[in-house]
């Protein structure tokens, strides 16, 4: 007690304690409302048309992707993730190349060019 009130500990401790019992709290709301009125068991609507071939393709992309990103350099092998990704889930043409050039340019102008971080460069960028 000596040296939190020495070290000033309660000015951290009481906004601390304050926050987790308003956050605990809204948790606590949230889940008696979801209880009172949710669905009572949606496990198997929401997995209806789960396939693991496809969970395993995905996996097997994102591995892929991970691994280029060191070799080939960040934009490049999130454009090729990106594209195979979406033609993967039979996402249109246009819809695709709009999505991966509006991503890339999101990435870039807020990653380098104003937080200034520098993304794993490869051989091509």
């Amino acid at each position: 007690p000596i040296m939190v009130s020495t070290y000033g500990g309660m000015t951290f401790l009481l906004p601390y304690f304050l926050l987790v019992i308003l956050i605990g709290a809204s948790g606590v709301m949230e889940e008696f409302a979801l209880g009172r009125f949710g669905v009572e068991s949606g496990v198997d609507t929401v997995f209806a048309g789960f396939k693991p071939v496809q969970f395993l393709v995905t996996l097997a992309m994102v591995i892929v992707y991970f691994f280029l990103m060191k070799y080939i350099g960040f934009f490049v092998s999130t454009t090729v993730f990106m594209l195979a990704c979406l033609l993967f889930l039979r996402v249109p043409i246009l819809a695709t190349i709009l999505s991966i050039v509006s991503i890339d340019l999101l990435i870039y102008l807020a990653f380098v060019l104003f937080l200034g971080v520098r993304l794993p460069a490869g051989i091509l960028f």
